[in-house]
């Protein structure tokens, strides 16, 4: 029982190094799990993530930014434009710039500025 235990913590461990580059691209990844976890157990399709930037997940698949574009759109936000990676949005006198990227191949995050 103790060798498979060890055996199981040696294999943990050297996958944690092995991927560490995208566990952790993040930084802390615990509130980007959540967030992942929330996707899948609700029928959100945005989620806000927990932390010090005002941060949201979707799921990358073939509607593209519009899931975020319609949430966006729900806070009175009107979409001006794309730059790149970059979104931008008017409300008012006021404007808001966003930057997406991709976190592994299922899932976009949105960073607002």
């Amino acid at each position: 029982m103790k060798k498979i235990f060890l055996m199981f913590l040696s294999l943990s461990v050297l996958f944690i190094i092995i991927n560490a580059p995208v566990i952790f691209q993040e930084g802390n990844p615990i509130p980007l799990a959540v967030g992942i976890a929330k996707l899948h157990t609700t029928d959100q399709s945005v989620v806000k993530i927990d932390g010090e930037n005002k941060r949201y997940v979707t799921k990358a698949d073939s509607q593209g930014n519009q899931p975020f574009l319609d949430l966006m759109s729900s806070k009175k936000w009107v979409f001006k434009e794309q730059a790149g990676a970059g979104l931008f949005f008017t409300k008012g006198e006021k404007e808001l710039i966003v930057e997406s990227e991709m976190y592994t191949s299922k899932y976009r995050i949105y960073t607002l500025d």
